[in-house]
């Protein structure tokens, strides 16, 4: 046997997928010491491309293993193909693979953005293309992630979080990828430990007259595997637990609330303006571009209601188009920064202003928080 058959070193692109499990290794070992080994361990740039596992196991069992060179144009392409069609993987298993592949789509994704000129994935509040200025891929990148992986972009969404969470430990790893538990469970038992129960997060002091808010409302949808319930991205709370937030007690006499709410909730939404001692006046409608799944229609709107407390009109002259339209990201939730940067902002730009269940990461928060704003939320 050669010792130089057991020197050869592992191509990045080999090691896209994780190493068989004891059980699988042994099933492995124990096929080759009977049978041989039937299929050779592919070289690519004269690394390991392909066969780990039956190079593992050759060395262990002192079996000489025989190897082919990759001809091909796509030696990622193959490596998915092989180990997808050869072995089966949890839906986890297989996007925490595709995953490690996401600086590689990026890149292609902002060579695409330089070679059209265009900006993907936004518009001009007026509607206007704009095509500069953007770091943003012309490819959505989990989407691509997601077909290769065949799982949903939610599901891909997801196992990026939980892996990137300060609370994902090795033993949620290896019953994610045995498929012991579920992705949402374990999902959303991280975004608990993250974000907390939002009551137990103590107001701020002082009074505020600008408050902007956008509410973790609980639709009851029921929580399916690939689908986007509410309660998949965030501890929800019910009309009556935002009702019995203390908000009054940190509102001035005068003041004006921006709340977020979709057409569902719309009747219901008006018990918590009540609640936290304000009246409905007028409303932005967020014209989100892509539609959404809904029961009746297909939805591409949100509505930003503004409601009064005692008297508080706005303090610049300038009128904002009450439609305004901005092609939504594909993170749950997420609000257009517009609305807080160029209407609020510039309606009241000499209020008080804090923002009611924030989910920012840290430098977010900071970054608001130098441009005057309170942050009342568990930071994400």
């Amino acid at each position: 046997m050669s010792m130089a058959s057991f020197n050869l070193k592992l191509h990045e692109l080999s090691e896209i997928f994780p190493l068989m499990n004891d059980n699988e290794f042994g099933s492995l070992k124990k096929d080759i010491q009977n049978n041989g080994l039937f299929e050779p361990i592919k070289l690519y740039e004269e690394k390991i491309l392909d066969g780990r596992n039956r190079y593992n196991a050759c060395r262990e069992l002192d079996i000489e293993p025989s190897f082919s060179d990759y001809v091909g144009q796509d030696p990622l392409a193959y490596v998915i193909s092989e180990n997808l069609r050869r072995r089966n993987l949890t839906p986890f298993s297989r996007v925490e693979a595709v995953l490690k592949l996401e600086p590689i789509y990026v890149a292609k994704g902002r060579e695409k953005k330089i070679e059209s000129g265009k900006k993907y994935g936004e518009r001009h509040p007026k509607g206007e293309e704009v095509y500069q200025n953007s770091d943003k891929p012309l490819i959505d990148t989990l989407q691509e992630l997601a077909e290769l992986a065949d799982v949903s972009r939610d599901t891909v969404a997801r196992v990026k979080h939980i892996i990137n969470s300060k609370y994902f430990t090795e033993k949620m790893r290896e019953k994610l990828r045995r498929g012991e538990t579920l992705i949402n469970s374990v999902y959303l038992n991280i975004l608990r430990e993250e974000r907390g129960v939002i009551e137990t997060i103590p107001l701020p002091e002082g009074k505020y007259n600008v408050i902007y808010s956008d509410p973790p409302w609980k639709y009851g949808d029921k929580l399916i595997e690939g689908y986007g319930a509410a309660e998949h991205h965030y501890t929800s709370m019910t009309i009556q637990e935002l009702c019995d937030l203390d908000i009054k007690s940190i509102v001035g006499d005068n003041a004006v609330l921006f709340l977020w709410v979709t057409s569902p909730l719309l009747e219901e939404c008006f018990s918590v303006i009540k609640a936290w001692g304000f009246e409905y006046s007028a409303s932005f409608v967020w014209d989100k571009i892509k539609h959404n799944w809904g029961h009746y229609n297909s939805v591409r709107h949100e509505f930003l209601l503004i409601c009064i407390k005692g008297s508080f009109p706005k303090q610049n002259k300038e009128l904002h188009d009450s439609v305004i339209s901005i092609e939504r990201s594909e993170e749950h939730s997420e609000k257009p920064e517009y609305f807080r940067d160029e209407i609020i902002e510039k309606m009241y730009p000499r209020g008080k202003w804090i923002e009611l269940f924030a989910r920012y990461d840290k430098g977010k928060r900071e970054e608001l928080e130098k441009r005057g704003w309170t942050l009342w939320g568990a930071q994400v």
